[in-house]
C-alpha cells in the first residue's frame, strides 16, 4: 500500500508544517488500510516515500508516537523516510543520515537504512570543494553523511533491500541487497523536485532493469508519483498518477531464486575487456591479410 502525500516541496521542511503533514499520511493510511481489507488484502505493507517525515523521527517524540500508532492501528509493518541522527567516529558533531525505517504492526523500530550513495551538491558535498571561502555560498548543501550497510530491513517474511532515490539506478547496490539476503526491493523517493518535466517518468523506468537483473520485485513509493510496482520481468503491473494525495494498492511476491545475471555481474568488465581484445586481434589480423 503506498502512501502519497503530494506535499509541496515549499512546504515540506518549513516546521509549521510538519505535524500538518504527518497528519495527513496518517489519515491517508488509516483510510488506505481500511480500503485495502475491506477488498481481500490479508498481509499489508505500508510505504511512505523517501523523507515522508521532516524531521528527526529519534527525538520528537511526540511526533514519532503518532507514526507508530499508524502502524498499530493498520495492523501492518510501515516503512516511512525520515532524517536521522547517530554519533559517527571522526566527526565532532552528529552525522544526519538520509533514513528508511521499519515499524511493526506491534509498534516496535525493527530497523532502519541509511542511504549509501549520495547525490553531489545536494546530499554531500566533495571534498575537493571544502574551502572556507565558499561557505556562504554552500550554505545547508551537503548535510548528510553515507550508511555503511546494505542489510535488509527484515519483518516476519519480509527481507526488503532498501534504495532509496536515485539508488535504484545503480545495479551494484541492487545485487548487493540481494548478495545480503533481500527476497523484494524497494525504493522510496521524492520526486517532487521534478515537478512536471518528464524526469520522473525517466526515474521509474531507469530503476525498472533492476528486477530484470538480480529477480526481484521492486516497491516505488513517491511523495507525487510516480509510485509503481514492477515486477521480476521489468513490467510495471500498477502505476500510481502524478500530484494527487491518496493511496496505492498493489500486489507484489517475495522471491529468493537468484538470477544469471546476478552471478555474472562481478565479472562483466574481464569479460568485456577480453571481447575486446578478441576483437582487435581479429580485426588486425584481417587487416594484414588485406595488405
Amino acid at each position: 500500500l503506498y502512501i502519497e502525500g503530494n506535499i509541496d516541496q515549499n512546504q515540506k521542511w518549513n516546521p509549521a508544517f510538519q505535524e500538518a503533514s504527518l497528519n495527513k499520511y496518517v489519515e491517508l493510511t488509516r483510510k488506505g488500510a481500511a480500503y485495502a481489507r475491506e477488498n481481500g488484502a490479508d498481509k499489508l505493507l505500508v510505504i511512505w516515500p523517501e523523507t515522508a517525515m521532516p524531521f528527526f523521527f529519534e527525538r520528537a517524540e511526540k511526533y514519532a508516537r503518532k507514526v507508530i500508532r499508524a502502524a498499530e492501528e493498520t495492523d501492518a509493518p510501515l516503512i516511512f523516510g525520515a532524517p536521522g541522527i547517530a554519533y559517527k567516529k571522526g566527526l565532532p558533531d552528529e552525522a544526519v543520515y538520509n533514513r528508511a525505517f521499519l515499524i511493526s504492526p506491534r509498534g516496535r523500530v525493527e530497523g532502519w537504512y541509511d542511504k549509501v550513495h549520495l547525490v553531489p551538491f545536494g546530499e554531500y558535498l566533495p571534498r575537493w570543494l571544502n574551502f572556507k571561502f565558499l561557505d556562504a555560498l554552500l550554505q545547508g548543501v551537503g548535510v548528510y553523511q553515507e550508511g555503511e550497510s546494505a542489510e535488509p530491513l527484515r519483518y516476519d517474511s519480509l527481507a526488503l533491500g532498501m534504495l532509496i532515490c536515485y539508488e535504484g539506478v545503480f545495479p551494484e547496490l541492487a545485487r548487493e541487497r540481494v548478495a545480503a539476503g533481500a527476497n523484494a526491493l524497494v525504493d522510496i523517493s521524492n520526486d517532487g523536485w521534478f515537478r512536471r518535466s518528464p524526469a520522473a517518468r525517466q526515474h521509474l523506468y531507469l530503476a525498472a532493469p533492476r528486477c530484470i537483473e538480480q529477480n526481484r520485485w521492486l516497491f516505488r513509493g513517491t511523495n507525487n508519483g510516480f509510485s509503481a510496482t514492477i515486477n521480476n520481468r521489468g513490467e510495471v503491473v500498477t502505476l500510481g498518477r502524478q500530484f494527487e494525495d491518496g493511496w496505492l494498492l498493489s500486489g507484489g511476491k517475495l522471491l529468493k531464486k537468484r538470477s544469471v545475471f546476478y552471478y555474472i555481474e562481478p565479472w562483466e568488465p574481464f569479460v568485456a575487456a577480453f571481447l575486446l581484445i578478441i576483437a582487435a586481434s581479429v580485426r588486425a589480423r584481417s587487416r594484414k591479410e588485406e595488405i
